[in-house]
């Protein structure tokens, strides 16, 4: 940039230019993003971005159901023995069940 506009424009001007060019890449030198400067974030956009191709897929998982899904089933059972509700929806569930 200098060695184009030193003739055209002066010494001085292009001195400015040249300045004021470089000075979005000074500035990039403080800014940190969740813990990581300029220079990490762009080898990690870099890396995720071009390098890898894979598909990710997102399935929820909830592993405090799984855990517990044998005593909450029980606790299931034993409530519907208790409480009529419960009890006619478990009969319409299954009446359902055999015209399906």
């Amino acid at each position: 940039m200098c060695l184009l506009f030193k003739e055209r424009l002066g010494t001085e001007f292009t001195s400015w230019l040249c300045m004021l060019g470089a000075a979005p890449f000074a500035a990039l030198g403080f800014i940190r993003f969740q813990g990581m400067y300029t220079e990490d974030i762009v080898k990690m956009a870099i890396s995720s971005f071009a390098l890898s191709t894979r598909n990710l897929i997102n399935v929820p998982f909830n592993l405090y159901y799984e855990i517990l899904e044998p005593f909450i089933n029980q606790s299931r059972k034993e409530s519907i023995v208790h409480d009529k509700k419960l009890r006619k929806i478990e009969k319409a569930q299954q009446r359902k069940n055999k015209s399906a």
